[in-house]
């Protein structure tokens, strides 16, 4: 009866998830987390899922390029979960990606009175040592505000703001809004809100005419009721070896709890006419140890690339060669897949999905509408392995 009765509850999820009318050429049925011989790395972060009540916050971190910092992607996860376990708490990592003039997430804004400047994973330079955990680091040599306000429509307003900067004499940053409390630490400043705000503001004051810069990682915007915690790591062009020249990743990951890691990265690599497959698996093993030497009890998911074309004619051919070390990897370090390339209609299918509406015109990176669709199938399927495994 326990298998029968199990049997009914996947076939009324399949239905619940999929009632939308998805085109034919995404393969919802191959829609599951895939696995080796071991679950167990993808068993813990089931297990936080089941004891969610008792949990404020589900966390999950995703390291990606374009996919990614988009945001159009990471919303669709997060609301999916969010819908599902009805919940309005969590929150999600804000960087301010306008004022160092590049796309941002839609789901949060950010206001300065002054652009700021960058340093990014993706370039290399004598100042790499100023990256932080996110890809990015924004900097400035004189006083401003930066602001910052909730869009999505699932999160209840903030509660609390962790700051993650690199602490200067000649600067301090003081909170423009009211807090019970202050928590200082070594790589960021806690802030606990007296009450619930959509908008919070903070001034950056310069203090002397020393000749000094604040370096700014990203601010971590949170809600204390249950709920989805979501953290998109992501630069445009990022690559599997971009976020291993972050100095300060191990550290600052420390003090950001993390149940889920979601690691996205490979089409940029095998954008590269030189790409190579052993040097891909090597990144990723360099990252998936740093990931597990800041957080142990974290669970690892790997989504494989999604099929992508050169020049808008071609299908990248050195694609298939990517996701086979994903393969590898996922056997080595037992740990998990989704299966994107499959889901979406293997090789070419991109050509497919352009001609439905759902992806850019270069061939390479989907539209809202596409990525809403990824971000409902990668939280479906994590839903579904929720229900499968008790």
């Amino acid at each position: 009866m326990k298998f029968i009765s199990q049997i009914l509850c996947l076939i009324f999820l399949s239905h619940y998830f999929y009632s939308q009318n998805y085109p034919d050429f995404i393969d919802v049925e191959k829609n599951k987390i895939i696995f080796d011989k071991d679950s167990s790395d993808f068993y813990r972060f089931v297990q936080k899922l089941h004891s969610f009540k008792n949990q404020t916050h589900i966390r999950i971190v995703h390291f990606g390029g374009s996919h990614v910092q988009g945001g159009f992607w990471s919303e669709a996860i997060m609301s999916t979960f969010q819908k599902y376990f009805k919940t309005k708490g969590g929150g999600y990592f804000v960087f301010p990606f306008k004022q160092v003039n590049t796309n941002a997430p839609y789901y949060f804004k950010t206001y300065s009175n002054r652009k700021w400047n960058v340093n990014k994973c993706t370039k290399v330079s004598d100042s790499t040592i100023s990256i932080g955990m996110c890809g990015m680091s924004a900097i400035t040599d004189s006083s401003c505000y930066l602001s910052i306000k909730n869009q999505w429509a699932d999160l209840d307003g903030f509660t609390r703001i962790k700051v993650f900067y690199r602490k200067n004499p000649s600067f301090n940053l003081i909170p423009l809004f009211p807090i019970d409390s202050n928590i200082q630490k070594e790589y960021y400043d806690e802030y606990i809100l007296s009450q619930k705000s959509d908008s919070i503001s903070f001034f950056i004051q310069k203090k002397d005419t020393t000749p000094s810069e604040f370096i700014l990682d990203g601010m971590s915007c949170e809600n204390d009721s249950a709920g989805i915690y979501y953290a998109g790591f992501a630069v445009n062009g990022a690559t599997s070896e971009s976020f291993l020249k972050c100095t300060s990743l191990l550290h600052q990951l420390k003090n950001l709890k993390v149940d889920l890691f979601i690691l996205s990265f490979g089409v940029n690599d095998v954008r590269n006419k030189n790409f190579s497959k052993e040097e891909y698996i090597q990144h990723y093993d360099t990252l998936i140890y740093t990931l597990k030497k800041s957080q142990p009890e974290s669970s690892i998911l790997i989504t494989t690339i999604s099929d992508n074309y050169i020049k808008r004619k071609i299908s990248n051919p050195r694609t298939k060669l990517g996701n086979e070390a994903i393969f590898e990897i996922m056997k080595k370090y037992q740990i998990s897949i989704w299966d994107l390339n499959t889901i979406m209609g293997k090789q070419k299918s991109m050509n497919k999905w352009y001609k439905a509406g759902l992806s850019a015109k270069d061939k390479i990176h989907f539209n809202k509408k596409g990525y809403t669709i990824l971000g409902e199938l990668l939280a479906n399927a994590i839903i579904q392995t929720f229900h499968r495994i008790k």
